[in-house]
């Protein structure tokens, strides 16, 4: 009996602080406790009997609608030889799919790992080198169902230049290798191109954003595939030592060439006639 006694004080006691621990907090723990239970139920609920492998096709025939955002943050170099241009770039696609929406109380949005949701396979088209990734990518689940991927990533790009051009252009190009338009699509009413203004060695400005179709059979038969482009104006700005293009270093080498190369074909000339 005084064992159970006992017990039973140190149950009332426990319960006593536990109440009284709870009450100092205020409403901030309750709110927690709702939020951790609306977010795993809502977890729960959507992925149940999802297929991360079957897009999201509402609207079937018609494809998903991806929307762009691709911000060039940084323009580190643009080397006319090698016809390439090194950047920096934050890239955000967002498309909709309505079996991950929910009636949010407390939780508007999640994050997710790529792994638990289709996503659209992506690259991009004209990298000479694989892209790096500056930070893992992030996938954010809003409760309207639309989800938004971002990346930031260093790229090496081709762009084809021309020596005697001042302003050159330069394509960014996103599209896929695998999902053809009738799978995929790119929103060009809501898809943007943006350029950071004071942040680049050169001098860049957007030239447009376009949407192209590629038939690529070396992949599949009569497929197309779509491309997002970015369009880039690249200018050397001849401001700042170091951060000058390769194209002005090669150009007044092979100047200093041809320069001496005629000076001696003129004093041999010279020679020989005197």
């Amino acid at each position: 009996m005084r064992t159970e006694g006992i017990l039973i004080g140190l149950y009332f006691l426990s319960c006593i602080v536990l109440r009284t621990f709870g009450q100092s907090r205020g409403d901030v723990e309750m709110d927690d406790v709702k939020y951790i239970d609306e977010a795993v139920q809502i977890v729960s609920t959507i992925f149940h009997k999802y297929k991360p492998e079957v897009p999201p096709r509402k609207s079937y025939p018609n494809p998903v609608k991806l929307s762009v955002k691709l911000h060039v943050q940084h323009v580190s170099e643009l080397d006319v030889i090698a016809q390439t241009l090194d950047s920096t770039v934050e890239l955000e696609v967002i498309w909709k799919d309505s079996r991950l929406s929910w009636y949010p109380l407390v939780v508007k949005e999640i994050t997710v790992s790529q792994e638990k949701i289709w996503t659209p396979v992506l690259t991009i088209d004209n990298v000479v080198e694989a892209p790096r990734e500056i930070s893992s990518p992030q996938y954010v689940i809003k409760s309207n169902g639309k989800i938004y991927m971002y990346r930031r990533l260093q790229l090496k790009t081709f762009c084809e230049t021309n020596l005697t051009a001042t302003v050159e252009d330069c394509e960014i190009r996103l599209g896929s290798n695998l999902l053809n338009k009738r799978i995929i699509d790119f929103d060009m009413n809501t898809s943007s191109c943006i350029v950071s203004s004071s942040t680049h060695a050169l001098q860049v400005s957007v030239g447009n954003k376009d949407r192209r179709t590629e038939e690529r059979l070396m992949l599949r038969d009569n497929a197309t595939f779509p491309e997002f482009i970015c369009n880039l104006h690249i200018q050397e700005t001849g401001c700042c030592p170091g951060t000058q293009s390769a194209l002005l270093n090669e150009t007044n080498g092979v100047t200093r060439i041809l320069l001496s190369f005629y000076i001696s074909v003129l004093i041999i000339l010279l020679l020989s006639i005197l």
